[in-house]
């Protein structure tokens, strides 16, 4: 992506609420076996890239971009920015490319989606593959700061409240700094080469920030704790050991309680860990799906 342009080479489904949101299909697009991939908060499918490399071989890849990221619009209604919506929003994905089943992988926000849409719909899963990401509360752990709920709540709540327009010019004009990956590598958020981060960074200069804070401050508020003794299909988790945003701590706990779980930590995996150990985790991951039961 250049820098500062949005997507507008992928097509687009209208969502359970009237959001246009842009998705993609890679591989054997015939495939019954099909893996829907989900990003993380703020971020795009560049997160995956080796990854779908590696499984558009044997498998029809499709996913999406969040609402107001990329180039899938903000919802009309502001308070449709939370995790039940994205939910949604994977359900609606299946329906409109005539999906029954599938694999469903989120990464960072991603997974609480991925648990969330579990909750309702369990009869589309075949199995859930969860990347650095937590099951609740993603800001209860960041960069081990444990700042209270309601400071978040107040900071973010009364930028998208009151300074939206400002809050999205002061984020993309931010991301337009040529310093941004040293200060990411210095804040041991990314141990990827700049490269494999720009399709981020470009990202962030473009992405609807006040939609990505409402859903920032809805990753707060919610928790699929409860579902994970319930998930009947097989898991997989993969965990940082060096994750400054989702200790591999939240991870052991998805281990301990999910039935059926493949668990994968990456000593020295970062949040990024997807780009950054492709050789570790994707023949971890293609062994996964090859025990996947795909009717």
């Amino acid at each position: 992506m250049r820098r500062g342009h949005k997507r507008n080479d992928r097509p687009h489904f209208t969502s359970w609420d009237g959001t246009r949101l842009a998705y993609y299909q890679l591989g054997n697009l015939e495939s019954d076996r099909v893996v829907l991939f989900l990003n993380g908060l703020f971020c795009t499918d560049s997160y995956y890239v080796f990854m779908h490399r590696e499984l558009a071989r044997d498998y029809r890849v499709i996913g999406f971009a969040h609402r107001g990221h990329e180039a899938s619009d903000p919802p009309a209604d502001p308070t449709g920015a939370n995790i039940q919506a994205c939910s949604r929003d994977v359900i609606a994905l299946l329906d409109h490319l005539g999906v029954e089943r599938a694999v469903v992988a989120g990464l960072s926000l991603g997974v609480q989606i991925s648990f969330e849409a579990y909750r309702s719909y369990p009869e589309r899963f075949r199995g859930i593959m969860a990347f650095t990401g937590p099951y609740e509360n993603p800001l209860g752990t960041f960069y081990g700061m444990k700042v209270p709920d309601v400071v978040w709540r107040a900071s973010m709540g009364n930028l998208v409240r009151f300074l939206p327009r400002v809050t999205n010019k002061v984020w993309h004009a931010l991301f337009h700094l040529p310093v941004v990956h040293p200060v990411a590598r210095l804040m041991r958020s990314t141990a990827a080469s700049a490269p494999l981060m720009q399709p981020f960074y470009d990202h962030q200069t473009i992405v609807h920030v006040p939609t990505g804070l409402r859903l920032a401050l809805a990753a707060i508020e919610h928790s699929a704790r409860d579902v994970l003794p319930t998930i009947g299909v097989p898991v997989m988790v993969v965990a940082g050991g060096k994750d400054t945003f989702t200790p591999a701590a939240l991870s052991y706990t998805m281990r301990d309680e999910i039935p059926d779980v493949d668990f994968l930590e990456v000593p020295n995996g970062t949040h990024t860990t997807l780009l950054e150990e492709p050789n570790v985790v994707n023949p971890r991951v293609l062994k996964f799906l090859e025990r996947v039961d795909w009717g």
